[in-house]
């Protein structure tokens, strides 16, 4: 008997109207402005005095988003944001790029990242609640107790992997006959694929002492396949360049087994 392969999720996108420029808030259109936009608006020596301020009070620490933040909260220079060219600009940019997410391509693309969301939604679920089988009941105290220290901030951290399980899910998908579902998952060639959550491996790279057996472990990994891929170029044989390669994906596919 034939297997019906599972429909896609049902979603609803609908095309959105294009505000005017009395009607648009001002927080839309700042949304917008990168960094040469606001030094436009505030030229070069305003946005050095903002930026430096902001510096002092972030302990020498900048972020554009905080730039923002601090002329919306300021009535003299959201007034003047409102009524500059560069605010113009900014609402052309917006008409644009609102024409293009109501054009036929735009709703379509939109449609497959809501269903994607939809799917991973349920994948992200599954695989937060292994990661909480897995966690001592030791970490979870430790967690109430700690979670709202300043100094750790701990909401640069996600715990799920977002590539590494939007590609597992893929190939999940295929794997039982879901052609459709897995279309609307599959990653482009150059997307980066790591199975560590974002900012972990920034953190490991800060914290090495308490990651020195996983260290070892990567640095072990990486010589032996560099190892390998050197002999390759020198091996002039090619059924002893192909032996090799199938040595390289066979380590490759014995950790996947590991991780699984």
């Amino acid at each position: 008997m034939q297997r019906t392969e599972a429909s896609l999720p049902q979603v609803n996108v609908r095309e959105r109207r294009i505000l005017g420029p009395q009607e648009i808030p001002v927080s839309k259109l700042m949304s917008l402005a990168k960094k040469d936009d606001l030094m436009d608006f505030l030229e070069l020596t305003g946005f050095r005095e903002i930026e430096h301020q902001l510096k002092v009070e972030n302990d020498g620490k900048f972020k554009l988003s905080d730039m923002k933040k601090y002329i919306l909260e300021h009535n003299d220079f959201l007034e003047r944001f409102r009524r500059s060219a560069v605010a113009g600009r900014l609402y052309d940019k917006y008409t644009e790029r609102l024409r293009l997410q109501n054009s036929e391509e735009g709703i379509a693309k939109q449609t497959r990242q809501r269903q994607m969301s939809k799917m991973m939604k349920t994948a992200r679920r599954k695989y937060v609640g292994c990661i909480a089988t897995r966690t001592s009941p030791e970490i979870y105290e430790e967690c109430l107790d700690e979670y709202n220290d300043p100094t750790k901030q701990y909401e640069r951290y996600s715990i799920v992997p977002g590539n590494a399980l939007r590609e597992r899910q893929y190939q999940n998908e295929l794997a039982v006959g879901n052609t459709r579902r897995a279309e609307v998952l599959k990653l482009s060639e150059n997307t980066k694929i790591s199975y560590l959550p974002k900012g972990i491996r920034q953190y490991i790279e800060r914290h090495p002492d308490n990651f020195d057996d996983y260290l070892r472990e990567i640095k072990a990994e990486g010589q032996y396949l560099d190892a390998i891929k050197k002999a390759m170029r020198r091996e002039r044989d090619l059924d002893a360049r192909e032996h090799m390669r199938q040595r390289v994906l066979g380590f490759i596919e014995e950790e996947e087994e590991k991780e699984e």
